[in-house]
């Protein structure tokens, strides 16, 4: 390796160092579009149905060992419970908890993107592969890694998904795409060790961990090599394998764990829309009583806890047609499920009576309860409100 820089003809210089400075922005705009501009629409996506008292119930069920906390708080100021909640969003998922990842991908991205560059000007001054600050695989292999990264964080910025954890794998892929680049071009020798080490890139990371992990399984002769086995979640018709992969990432592994997790903060960690994640936790909830029998129960228009609830008060309803026709379904389902109907009915009164049943149709009341009111302002008003002002969230909050 040339201990100099190869010197270039300054028209090319200027613009493989404008290539450069252009790779940087788009490593960093997509970061920069979304804290600015969806950042907000994020929380109000998330926020935006709780009123005081979803609020206040929401805080009682997942932060029942903070109510001490809380009743200082309130006790020290005029805090209501969606203030609180807003608060503790923001101690979540502030704009500040992206200052660490950003500046490490940028640091990582502009540092192998340097050593490309010193790279590129070396193959074109001396018109020869060798030599160079880099090998050609390893090069290839950080544009790779440089094209997953830049593809996946616009894709995210894009669908409001972005979270200070993508921004950690992302600097992730780009340290490793060094060694892997030497890694693979042992394996795959010749013609095809070039090309390769770019189209590694065009693999997701979790992909490129596996073909590592097997890999080095044959060589090794591992016959004990983990199996990828079909998640529990799997069972809910919300859930397919790229959800369970990202709810198993946080933890959640099976239905009775996500019926009972936080759903503001599963919504946060994971990216998703805070109503998807209620219908996710909805089928869990229902999951939990009838298990591998909830297809069944779908066919009645059971498709969680919600529903279930709603069939257990329409057997009290004051409407003689809704109470017979409720009676009917649950004669019926009984049948099918193969259960006696004081034994549905039990079920029944137990997903109706859990507390977690009980916020998710809250949180479903007050998102309905606001779509409506925001038909008639907007009829009255000719548009001129919305059900929300992501600022309004914003107010105060933790930049």
């Amino acid at each position: 390796m040339s201990s100099e820089l190869p010197t270039t003809p300054l028209p090319v210089a200027i613009i493989l160092w404008c290539i450069y400075a252009f790779a940087l922005i788009l490593l960093i705009a997509p970061v920069c579009y979304f804290l600015l501009n969806r950042w907000n629409s994020r929380k109000a996506d998330i926020l935006g149905d709780f009123n005081d008292d979803v609020a206040a119930k929401y805080l009682q069920i997942f932060h029942h060992a903070d109510e001490g906390e809380r009743t200082r708080r309130k006790s020290r100021s005029d805090s209501s419970s969606r203030q609180l909640l807003i608060a503790y969003y923001d101690s979540q998922f502030s704009r500040w908890h992206f200052l660490v990842p950003v500046l490490l991908t940028i640091a990582l991205g502009s540092l192998l993107m340097l050593l490309c560059l010193f790279s590129a000007m070396h193959w074109i001054q001396c018109r020869q592969l060798d030599g160079a600050v880099l090998p050609i695989e390893v090069a290839l292999a950080i544009l790779g890694g440089y094209m997953w990264v830049a593809y996946d964080q616009i894709a995210r910025a894009t669908y409001d998904d972005l979270r200070p954890a993508d921004l950690y794998w992302a600097a992730f892929r780009l340290l490793i795409a060094v060694p892997i680049a030497y890694a693979f071009s042992k394996v795959f020798t010749g013609a095809l060790a070039v090309p390769l080490s770019f189209l590694l890139g065009a693999f997701p990371t979790q992909t490129i961990m596996t073909i590592a992990q097997r890999w080095a399984s044959k060589y090794m002769q591992l016959t004990d090599a983990q199996t990828q086995q079909q998640s529990q979640l799997q069972a809910l018709p919300a859930v397919d394998t790229f959800v369970a992969e990202r709810l198993g990432a946080e933890g959640m592994t099976n239905p009775y764990q996500l019926a009972r997790a936080d759903p503001v903060k599963l919504a946060i960690r994971t990216g998703y829309p805070f109503s998807f994640v209620l219908i996710c936790a909805n089928q869990a909830l229902s999951w939990m009583y009838f298990r591998d029998k909830s297809d069944v129960a779908r066919k009645y228009g059971l498709d969680g806890a919600g529903e279930c609830a709603d069939l257990r008060r329409s057997l009290s309803s004051d409407d003689q047609i809704v109470m017979h026709r409720a009676g009917e379904v649950v004669k019926e389902l009984a049948k099918e499920l193969g259960v006696t109907e004081a034994a549905l009915l039990n079920q029944l009164d137990e997903i109706c009576l859990d507390p977690y049943t009980e916020f998710n149709e809250l949180c479903w009341l007050a998102r309905n309860a606001d779509e409506q009111s925001t038909a008639s302002t907007h009829t009255a008003s000719n548009g001129g409100h919305y059900k929300i002002a992501a600022h309004d969230l914003a107010d105060g909050a933790g930049i």
